[in-house]
């Protein structure tokens, strides 16, 4: 006949792992939901690159999609277009008018939203939720650009989006989390 017997202290380190391990896990429980303020901390961190991308992508007149920004649009009873490219009067307004812009407004180039530079020396990153921030610009011009092309014009395209995402925030949370997790243990 087999019987068993119990080694109390192996025992004892049963239960002294199994309550360590419970400790642990109840650490870990609570790391996951820091998760979104940690990601929040890198965007906040990081805003500089990220309102860079959105200049970079305005600058040379694109929409998220990369389309050529354009806008038709009743203004003062009367309908205005935009196609992207800058006409021969904006040239000629510019050259007879101060403030000069800082970057050229020269017929057939690109939109690039730089006049005074106003609008992206104010641009901020805005924390909307857990999942998503918005750049913005706190210029009262720039509520207006946003009625004349819509919030798409607006907002990073998908590329920068996976760069922000894959290249920045992912390899950041990673790190991290790695340095929390070794304070846990």
């Amino acid at each position: 006949m087999w019987t068993a017997s119990c080694d109390g202290e192996l025992f004892f380190y049963y239960i002294w792992c199994m309550d360590l391990f419970a400790k642990y896990m109840k650490d870990v429980e609570a790391l996951k939901l820091e998760i979104p303020k940690i990601a929040k901390d890198i965007i906040i961190e990081h805003k500089d690159v990220i309102i860079g991308l959105l200049q970079g992508q305005l600058g040379v007149g694109q929409d998220k999609f990369g389309n050529r920004l354009e806008f038709a649009q009743r203004i003062e009873e009367r309908e205005v277009y935009g196609f992207g490219l800058y006409s021969e009067s904006t040239e000629k307004y510019w050259a007879s008018h101060s403030p000069f812009p800082i970057r050229s407004k020269r017929e057939s180039q690109p939109y690039n939203f730089q006049w005074t530079g106003e609008t992206f020396e104010m641009m901020e990153v805005n924390i909307l939720d857990d999942e998503t921030f918005e750049v913005m610009s706190k210029t009262s011009k720039f509520e207006f650009l946003k009625t004349l092309y819509t919030d798409e014009a607006f907002e990073l395209s998908e590329e920068h989006n996976d760069m922000i995402n894959q290249q920045m925030i992912l390899p950041l949370l990673e790190e991290k989390l790695a340095i929390r997790l070794g304070e846990i243990i």
